[in-house]
């Protein structure tokens, strides 16, 4: 064997030993990025606002006034304060309704969605709570009420504080 020989032998086994090393970086690396990837920030994942007990304290319900000449629409509460309704939401999806020892059972799920189910011009996500197949708007007033609304589809708004 020649130098030259021997000079290309080594030279092949460092450019080998060489790829070899950059191939377990490269696989390293692109193990990190898909770990990296797929840890995003859900809102899925997160406790949803809804757990836990809330009392019913009113409902706001529209309805058109015919004593009035123009037949206007107008809201009207029912005061529930005095009653003993609680929802209670837990962390897998169930729902209990007490009214007064009263026990209804259903499932719900809170989540971004579209008024109107699907994306259209100009819409943006918003966020509902799903009782059963029956769908609610979310939010918390001012007063830290959480309010589920069907008032979007002419129904009933419902007014709770946490308990």
């Amino acid at each position: 064997m020649t130098v030259l020989d021997h000079n290309t032998t080594v030279s092949n086994n460092y450019l080998t030993l060489n790829s070899i090393k950059i191939m377990k970086k490269i696989i390293t690396f692109i193990f990190i990025l898909i770990a990296f990837t797929n840890c995003t920030d859900n809102d899925d994942d997160k406790a949803s606002p809804v757990v836990g007990t809330w009392k019913l304290v009113k409902t706001r319900g529209w309805y058109v006034n015919y004593d009035d000449d123009d037949g206007k629409l107008e809201d009207h509460f029912t005061d529930y304060s005095d009653k003993n309704i609680t929802y209670r939401f837990d962390a897998n999806s169930n729902l209990t309704i007490n009214t007064d020892g009263k026990i209804e059972n259903h499932k719900y799920e809170y989540k971004l969605d579209y008024l109107s189910g699907s994306p259209g011009p100009e819409e943006r996500k918003e966020f509902f709570v799903f009782i059963d197949d029956s769908k609610w708007t979310y939010f918390v007033s001012d007063k830290g009420e959480m309010v589920l609304g069907k008032s979007y589809v002419d129904g009933t708004d419902l007014y709770f504080v946490r308990q």
